[in-house]
């Protein structure tokens, strides 16, 4: 498969996400289900890290990702995902990209099948250009704002 050229990379850090644990709104978390099961760590003081590339298909038909996160016990993963929204915003999620990470690393493969908040691909490739997507990884500590957030940027 030929790729496209642009590269959509996002980097992931605790300092991107829209706040603290602590100060989420309690009564919303318990009703999304997004609750916190772990003690919490300020941002600050978080090492977690990531990185993440997103390539398109020419024909927009799938979308290629590559994951890598440093700092995280396998064990802690919760979710991750991609949303749209605009930097410091929460948005909706457009694909679950589950958890697998071996050694950190995730590689998957979109298809339209695979989406929860686009239609398509050609729509999600759209939201990236225009910097309304993120990738965000929930923990057992972290699970309303997310432990990192990585707002897409082209490179």
């Amino acid at each position: 498969m030929i790729w496209r050229a642009l590269a959509l990379l996002a980097v992931l850090t605790p300092e991107q996400t829209p706040g603290e644990e602590s100060d989420a709104p309690k009564a919303l978390a318990k009703a999304l289900g997004l609750q916190s099961v772990a003690p919490t760590v300020p941002r600050a003081q978080r090492k977690s890290r990531g990185r993440a590339e997103l390539r398109f298909s020419p024909d927009l038909s799938s979308a290629h990702v590559e994951v890598e996160i440093t700092g995280v016990a396998p064990s802690d993963m919760v979710m991750l995902h991609i949303h749209s929204g605009p930097p410091g915003v929460m948005g909706p999620v457009v694909a679950d990209l589950g958890t697998k990470l071996v050694s950190g690393k995730l590689s998957a493969e979109l298809r339209k099948k695979n989406l929860t908040g686009a239609k398509s691909i050609a729509e999600l490739e759209s939201l990236a250009r225009r910097g309304f997507v993120y990738f965000d990884l929930h923990t057992k500590a972290h699970m309303f704002y997310g432990e990192i957030r990585g707002q897409v940027l082209i490179n």
